[in-house]
Order: C-alpha cells, then sequence, then structure tokens
C-alpha cells in the first residue's frame, strides 16, 4: 500500500509542481492593490488538483477524515513536494502545523470548525509569528456553524523581496487597520507560547525535510549534468575525445558528498518521525514515552544539520556545473538561494544547538542521549563484523567515543552556560555527523541481515564508507571546539566591542 502510495506522490509530484518551480522563482508572488495576493502561473490549479488527489490527506487522523498514515509516510510525501517545487510545498507545511496545534489545544467546537476542512486543503494554516501567540486568526470571519462571513479585517501590505523562494508569498501582514480583527484563542489564556512551540516543533522537522528535498533536487540535476557535460580528458581516456565530466575523480567525489549526504539527512529525519509515529502508538506507556524523548533529541539534529548540509549540498551542486553554475539559466544556482532560508527559519540554528545542550542533552538526568549513544556503538560493533563495512564503522566508534567524552563534559564541567554555550552549534555538528554516519552504517547492515543481492548491499555500502572517511572521520577533531570556546569567546567579546 505504501509502496503504491509513494509512487502515485512522485508521478504527480513530477508532473504536476515540478514544472512550476522555474516559472515561480522568475515571476514570483505579487501584491495587488486592494491587498489580495496573485501566486505564479499554473499554482491555483495545481493546488486544487493537489487537493482533489486527496494528498493533504494522508498523515491525520480518520476523525477528522484523514488517511491516517503514520507520520514518516507524510513525510516522504512532503520530501517529494519539496523537491518538486519547495516554494509551492510551504502552504501544506504550514497548514499541517496549524493542524498539529489544533489536534493538541482546540476545543472540540473549534476541531469540529476546522479540522475537516483544513485536513481536506479547503481551508490552510499561516504562521504570524509576531502577533500575540496563540491566537488564531482567519482570512475570513466564520460563524458558530462553520459558515464564512464578512472578510476579516487581516490585510496584505507587502510581499517580501527575498533572496529565494520567490514564489512563495511570505509577507508583511496588518490586523485591525480598518476597524478591527477577530481572533480566536486557541488554548488557555497566558499559554501561548506552549501552543506556539507545537506548531513549531512540527514545522522544525518539517523544515529539517526540506533541506533533504532541495538536496535531492540539486544532486539530481548536478549527476544528469556531470553525464552530459564533456571537459578534460581523464586519466587512461581517448585522448581525442573530451570526457563526460563525471569521469573526473574531484567531480565523483563532490557526486557522492551530495548523495551521501543527502541519504544521511534523509534518514535523519525520518528516523525522527518514526519516534512520533512510535510516541502515540507503541504497545506501552514506557515506549511512548522514551519514543517521545527520542524525538525531542532529534528535532534539533534534524532542523539545524538538516538545513546546514542542504546548504552545502547545493552550493556544491553549482560547483559540479562549473561557471553554468553561477548563471541562472541553468536552475542550479536557485536550489542554493531557496535553501539560505532554511537554517533561519523556525528558530535559527543557533538556538536548536542552545536548545540540544540546554534541554535536550540533560533529559532524564543525561539516560536519554545515553541510550542514543550506546545504540550507535552497538552498530558500529555490529558493522565491525562485516569486512565491507569493517572501515565505516571504526570511524562511527571513534566518532562515538568523542561524542560521548564531549557529552559528558556538558553533563559536568559544561554545566555553567557560560561554558556549555559557545560550544554548542560545534557540538550539535559532533552529534548529528556521528548519528547521519551511523544510520548509512545501518541500512547497510538491514540489506545484509536481510540477505539482499550483492548489488544492493554494495550501493548501500559505498555510501556508508564515504561518508564515514569523508565526515565521519573528522568528528574527533572537533572535541575541543566544544570544550575549549568559551574563554576564547569572552576574549574575543572585548576585541570585538574595541573595534
Amino acid at each position: 500500500t505504501v509502496d503504491g502510495l509513494l509512487d502515485e506522490a512522485g508521478r504527480f509530484f513530477e508532473e504536476v509542481f515540478a514544472p512550476l518551480n522555474r516559472e515561480g522563482d522568475l515571476v514570483g508572488s505579487v501584491r495587488n492593490d486592494d491587498g489580495s495576493v496573485t501566486t505564479p502561473p499554473g499554482f491555483v490549479d495545481a493546488y486544487r488538483r493537489y487537493v482533489e488527489a486527496g494528498w493533504s490527506t494522508v498523515g491525520f487522523p480518520p476523525d477528522y477524515d484523514g488517511g491516517g498514515f503514520p507520520w514518516v509516510v507524510n513525510l516522504a510525501l512532503q520530501e517529494m513536494m519539496c523537491s518538486a517545487n519547495f516554494s509551492f510545498s510551504l502552504a501544506p507545511m504550514l497548514t499541517q502545523g496549524a493542524i498539529d496545534a489544533l489536534l493538541h489545544y482546540g476545543t472540540e467546537d473549534q476541531k469540529e470548525t476546522y479540522l475537516r476542512r483544513m485536513v481536506a486543503g479547503e481551508w490552510t494554516g499561516t504562521m504570524n509569528m509576531t502577533e500575540t501567540m496563540g491566537a488564531r486568526y482567519t482570512a475570513f470571519a466564520i460563524g458558530d456553524d462553520g459558515t464564512l462571513g464578512d472578510r476579516n479585517d487581516a490585510t496584505c501590505v507587502s510581499i517580501e523581496h527575498k533572496m529565494g523562494l520567490k514564489a512563495s508569498p511570505t509577507c508583511v501582514m496588518a490586523f485591525g487597520e480598518q476597524g478591527g480583527a477577530t481572533g480566536w484563542l486557541l488554548g488557555e489564556e497566558h499559554q501561548g507560547m506552549r501552543v506556539m512551540f507545537t506548531m513549531m516543533n512540527n514545522a522544525r522537522l518539517a523544515v529539517g525535510l526540506e533541506g533533504v528535498g532541495l538536496s535531492e533536487r540539486a544532486y539530481q540535476q548536478a549527476v544528469e549534468f556531470a553525464n552530459d557535460r564533456r571537459q578534460g580528458r581523464a586519466a587512461g581516456a581517448d585522448p581525442a575525445t573530451p570526457s563526460p565530466i563525471v569521469d573526473h575523480p574531484d567531480v565523483q567525489r563532490m557526486l557522492l558528498d551530495m548523495r551521501a549526504g543527502t541519504a544521511a539527512i534523509r534518514g535523519l529525519c525520518y528516523r525522527t518521525a518514526a519516534a512520533i509515529d512510535r510516541a502515540k502508538a507503541a504497545a506501552t506507556e514506557a515506549e511512548r514515552v522514551d519514543n517521545d524523548r527520542m524525538a525531542a533529541l532529534l528535532t534539533p539534529l534534524a532542523k539545524a544539520w538538516g538545513t546546514d548540509l542542504a546548504c552545502e549540498i547545493t552550493s556544491i551542486g553549482i560547483q559540479v556545473h562549473g561557471g553554468m553554475g553561477y548563471i541562472e539559466e541553468t536552475g542550479a544556482a536557485q536550489y542554493f538561494r531557496d535553501a539560505r532560508i532554511t537554517p533561519i527559519y523556525e528558530g535559527t540554528n543557533g538556538i536548536q544547538a542552545i536548545d540540544l545542550v540546554g534541554r535536550k542533552v540533560p533529559m532524564d538526568g543525561g539516560a536519554v542521549i545515553g541510550r542514543h549513544l550506546a545504540a550507535m556503538k552497538a552498530t558500529a560493533d555490529r558493522g565491525a563484523a562485516v569486512t565491507s563495512l569493517a572501515s565505516a564503522a571504526g570511524h562511527l566508534r571513534d566518532a562515538v567515543d568523542a561524542v560521548t567524552t564531549a557529552t559528558e563534559w556538558l553533563l559536568e564541567d559544561g554545566a555553567d552556560p557560560a561554558r556549555r554555550l559557545p560550544g554548542a552549534t560545534n557540538y550539535l555538528e559532533m552529534l548529528a555527523v556521528t548519528t547521519g554516519g551511523e544510520i548509512l552504517l545501518a541500512g547497510a547492515l538491514a540489506l545484509v541481515d536481510a540477505g539482499a543481492g550483492a548489488d544492493e548491499i554494495e550501493d548501500r555500502a559505498v555510501l556508508a564508507r564515504f561518508f564515514a572517511a569523508n565526515r565521519v572521520a573528522r568528528v574527533p577533531g572537533m572535541l575541543a571546539g566544544v570544550t575549549e570556546l568559551g574563554p576564547e569567546l569572552a576574549a574575543g567579546r572585548t576585541r570585538l566591542l574595541s573595534t
């Protein structure tokens, strides 16, 4: 069932959303004189087809006419939608966050009024971050019976002029400028931050996945270009014929870095979604609690590292194209421009790092991160027994040891925020890269255990080995960046102020 669903989703997003991506970047969304907004040509029809096909319903509860699929399946659909058209994907992404907030905090009347229409895609959700937290505004006034009344006093003032995501109608909104806007409180009074973070945590994983989708799209275009573009002579090639640039080792390195990195952040996002699913549906309360805490630990990694690496991968995609990558006609630059907002969205990646070292690592007295480190060490031990994976396992074991040392320092000597926070971003990267390496190694081991074909196993083994040698092997060298930066930042701050 899931395979058929994903196959059909891939066809739909390729045929309906992807062709609009380039024109959307060139045309953008436009604010009209009456305060309304017009999206690029084709967007309205594509959204109608998206709703009619039922793609908006897949991951939501059957009680509100949703498909009832696990969130990890819904995440796979989101990834394809992001790859096809990132700007377009933001409306469904923010809608699902609003749905999640309603499911957690809405009254029964609010759920009955909003949820079926939002799950169906008839109504959509937005995020207005500078407005009163916890209040829910609608563009059309809604009666007690769910019917639409006069337009609410909510108006678009201006469309943002952005580096990328030009088709997305992110904008400055004015509420109440023409007599007063009506908002409906979601949740209890003075609990707005809690309600807002329910929506934001949903969006944080979704933003990490945006990094995956953009990385995949950039890789697909780069590998196609590298096979078509001929330049220079590869070692051992016919000197009379230019070689496809894919035959040059440095291009191969870049492409494999793109593919392995994308696979690692994909695995991290999907593992986070699987923990969210198990937190809701595991057989025992203890399992549900353990998975909820694991999802909390992994979410800042998925969001921050997934988007940081996406910026790097989409930049590598430009490099594969050479000078043509810097020319807008190829489209390679758009993926980088679009990706650059993702480390800023939904709490900057520095905020994710602070959350990780300040709240997530100390959870349950360090037991949650302890279980994660132990599981990664167990994967390394299993991999060491498989000849084709032994090198990846060795690098993973060294990385786990380094992250363990950094974690122990954070829980003991680094408990003081003045010492803990300066190296927070480096710690997040250490833990995330190590987790990504473990995910790739575990994926290869799963194929070995399942008795898969030799070619299939080797395909995954190559990714695990390359990622381990290229990225995981660097992790031990990052330890000093966690434990030794506090005094240097204090000294540097004086000099920054003096200049």
